[in-house]
């Protein structure tokens, strides 16, 4: 925006099932720090409604045949709904982790990670080759903990290094 101040954004959600979109974020919503990283609010004729954290739409765009019983598409996203009915889109439930119980939401995890200055990681060997079963932070009786500079992404191929031992 500071490279073409004068052009109006707009931001949209949707997907095909959608018709194309359900929500518009207009340019005035923009200069808000805040509601600029929402997806805007519903269209007119357009119902939101978070399930379980999972984004519902319901009207007459959403494509016949992709509704539940109810008439509510279900998009696969989480997400949630200020008070002033904006959408935010957090991640994608088939990203999600559950791991003891917990939804692990890698979105959040990942907003964690960019305040620390490394990352301590600890691999658990996996009974199949070039797998780690899983990671954790380090504790005082952990035997393999790398730090991987804040400057990198955590990727498969940045914590390779750490995995030669597990493959």
């Amino acid at each position: 925006m500071k490279t073409m101040p004068d052009a109006a954004f707009t931001q949209l959600y949707g997907m095909t099932e959608l018709s194309p979109f359900a929500t518009f974020l207009a340019p005035g919503d923009h200069a808000d720090p805040v509601r600029s990283r929402s997806a805007g609010r519903p269209l007119l004729t357009t119902h939101l409604r978070i399930q379980d954290g999972e984004i519902l739409v319901q009207g007459p765009t959403v494509a016949p045949g992709c509704v539940d019983a109810d008439g509510w598409l279900h998009t696969g996203d989480l997400g949630h709904i200020d008070e002033e009915g904006f959408l935010y889109v957090d991640d994608r439930i088939d990203d999600m982790i559950v791991s003891g119980g917990e939804n692990v939401v890698p979105a959040e995890v990942e907003s964690i990670l960019h305040v620390v200055e490394s990352w301590p990681i600890r691999l658990r060997p996996s009974p199949r080759p070039g797998w780690a079963d899983g990671w954790s932070t380090p504790t005082p009786l952990s035997d393999t903990i790398t730090r991987i500079p804040r400057s990198s992404r955590m990727t498969a191929r940045s914590i390779s290094p750490a995995m030669s031992g597990y493959a």
